[in-house]
């Protein structure tokens, strides 16, 4: 009888167990659950608002000498896909950046799937899916 309380318990039945080859794979986990997980995560999100802080923040600098219709045309349109900025001086910045069209809708699949779908839902997080839902209807 003692023997039974002292067995080790296993969490889960289904997983199968992992190959010796793959040592860095994680059990049971497909390609889609893992590109969902990374689509979902807060590090995505993260990297967006960064990039598109620097983004903003080049752009206003940039704006100042050549004019709003051609800064708006090279930092948001949509057929912007790499972004160089240039300073005052006509110096350009090292620093290639995505187009802000797209780093916002990889933004809006982020802010979809980890805000609205994989979130608990519940009366504790009403005021957070609202927050997301709303800042995905502003970019939309």
């Amino acid at each position: 009888m003692s023997d039974s309380l002292n067995a080790p318990r296993s969490t889960k039945v289904d997983d199968p167990p992992a190959k010796s080859g793959e040592p860095g794979r994680k059990k049971g986990r497909s390609v889609w659950s893992r590109a969902f997980r990374i689509l979902a995560g807060f590090e995505l999100a993260t990297i967006c608002l960064l990039l598109l802080f620097a983004a903003t923040y080049f752009g206003t600098i940039e704006q100042t000498h050549v004019g709003l219709y051609q800064t708006l045309q090279k930092y948001f349109d949509m057929e912007a896909i790499f972004i160089i900025p240039e300073l005052k001086n006509g110096k350009i910045v090292p620093l290639p950046l995505p187009g802000t069209f797209w780093v916002c809708a990889v933004l809006c699949v982020n802010m979809t799937l980890g805000g609205l779908v994989r979130i608990r839902k519940g009366w504790k997080t009403v005021g957070v899916i609202i927050a997301h839902f709303s800042m995905i209807f502003l970019m939309v």
